[in-house]
């Protein structure tokens, strides 16, 4: 009957089967052909625990070195922004900010002054044309005080 089978035949199989799915993914060397030259599936199998404990081992170690790097980044982004560098960038931003400000208030000033520039142009002006105005008055009287006195 072709469902009865060795049991030895079908325990080889199913860790060769297992095997080769751990292969693909974990890169085991050596143990398919160690399962198909026929060593006992328990000893290959204790060696692949053994291989996949040395992975996880790998794994964390270099999980933790992440980490560690990780952390080191973070001290260091965090010396940067503190750094004198940022505290001179800070200082330039200070500055320009008030170099604004003073530049803002000198154009309202240059405004101001110009509108008292302009304000005063117009008196003087107009009392331009009030000592025009004086000095033919001025003038006519004169000529009346000569044509009486004369």
């Amino acid at each position: 009957m072709p469902f009865i089978r060795d049991p030895e035949a079908l325990r080889r199989q199913g860790a060769l089967s297992l095997a080769e799915g751990i292969h693909t993914h974990f890169n085991v060397q050596g143990t398919l052909g160690r399962l198909r030259q026929g060593i006992d599936p328990s000893t290959v199998g204790a060696d692949l625990g053994r291989d996949l404990q040395s992975i996880l081992h790998t794994l964390e170690l270099a999980t933790e070195e992440v980490n560690i790097l990780r952390e080191a980044l973070k001290h260091r982004q965090h010396a940067v922004q503190r750094g004198p560098h940022q505290q001179a960038l800070q200082e330039a931003r200070s500055r320009i900010a008030s170099l604004e400000r003073a530049l803002t208030d000198a154009h309202q000033a240059k405004a101001a002054a110009e509108q008292r520039a302009a304000y005063l142009e117009r008196q003087v002006e107009h009392l331009q044309e009030t000592l025009a105005e004086q000095r033919l008055l001025i003038a006519r009287q004169q000529a009346r005080l000569d044509a009486f006195s004369g």
